[in-house]
């Protein structure tokens, strides 16, 4: 156990126990002698940190969608193994660190990773399991954003080099909308109303707050013909009939890249929808509300790429430093 120090501003005796702060006194010698009984007393056993995940893995799958599940899980995997029996109160950020570096993650990957492994920490602390967090402070690697910004004629050569309806469909509503790919393989006739597709709470992301995607004339022209020849089930299908998967989606971007020679993948239409909304003019705030984000943080931290539009940024600057007329 750690030995008491003094803390000069509150002007009291302290020691830390388990990471946690515990005040001893202002006398010293009472302090001391509090620290030995402290000292002396049984310790609780402290929880085993392999059980911790299991147990917030199975919480998990009852209560998040299955591919936050997932998203856990595939992290979890290997770094529960490097724990063995290590017990909760001897875990420290520095496993961590050499998980990551045993794994070689780094950037995006690597701050998704340490969320990953911190999140069942955080949730024992919540649910009164353990008291404090023991991976609190844990170093992240910093997240690399996509730059991914398609041009009209990148995303017109898409849609020609795209043999099948149902693709075109796909590509085309995500031009028109900027909804998420997820959110498009979801979408059914019964989502469709009023000019909209609306997901209840329960099936949009983060299961806050329903969502809802604004379509416009080019898009309402596709869901309402899909509409009709899908009544029951997703909207968008495969040349198969069958629902999209992340995995087949992935692999129709992969032919694409190969056969134009440039960037492109689902999420891109995205990140090009929310660019060009900014730059014709959509305030802030619509954009992210239509994008389906609660304000506009994630619009500028990730999605917009203004820095990508020289023109725009050139003409931007050439006005910010007008001079007024006297």
């Amino acid at each position: 156990m750690n030995k008491p120090f003094y803390r000069r501003q509150r002007g009291v005796w302290a020691v830390r126990i388990d990471g946690k702060l515990v005040t001893l006194g202002h006398d010293k010698t009472e302090a001391w002698k509090r620290w030995h009984e402290l000292s002396a007393a049984p310790r609780v056993d402290s929880p085993i940190a392999a059980e911790i995940i299991d147990w917030f893995l199975a919480w998990s799958e009852d209560h998040q969608a299955g591919r936050t599940t997932k998203f856990y899980r595939f992290f979890l995997d290997t770094f529960k193994p490097m724990l063995d029996r290590l017990t909760v109160a001897d875990l420290k950020p520095f496993h961590v660190s050499r998980w990551l570096d045993k794994r070689s993650y780094t950037g995006t990957t690597g701050n998704c990773g340490v969320r990953a492994v911190t999140r069942p920490f955080s949730w024992a602390v919540k649910q009164g399991i353990i008291e404090r967090n023991p991976l609190h402070g844990a170093e992240r690697p910093s997240a690399s954003p996509r730059e991914c910004y398609l041009a009209d004629a990148q995303l017109d050569a898409i849609l020609k080099a795209i043999p099948d309806r149902e693709f075109q469909d796909f590509v085309e509503f995500a031009r028109e909308t900027g909804a998420r790919p997820q959110e498009i393989r979801a979408a059914e006739k019964r989502h469709f109303q009023n000019g909209t597709l609306t997901f209840p709470r329960a099936e949009s992301k983060g299961k806050r707050r329903q969502r809802v995607i604004v379509l416009n004339a080019k898009a309402l022209a596709i869901v309402q013909r899909l509409a009709v020849k899908h009544p029951e089930g997703p909207l968008f299908r495969n040349t198969d009939g069958a629902a999209w998967t992340a995995f087949a989606l992935n692999c129709r971007c992969r032919k694409l890249r190969a056969k134009l020679g440039f960037a492109f993948c689902c999420y891109a239409v995205r990140h090009t929808w929310i660019t060009n909304a900014l730059l014709n003019g959509v305030e802030p705030l619509t954009v992210a509300t239509l994008a389906g984000h609660v304000n506009i943080n994630m619009i500028w931290s990730t999605y917009q790429k203004l820095s990508m539009q020289q023109d725009h940024m050139r003409a931007a600057a050439e006005q910010a430093s007008r001079r007024k007329q006297a």
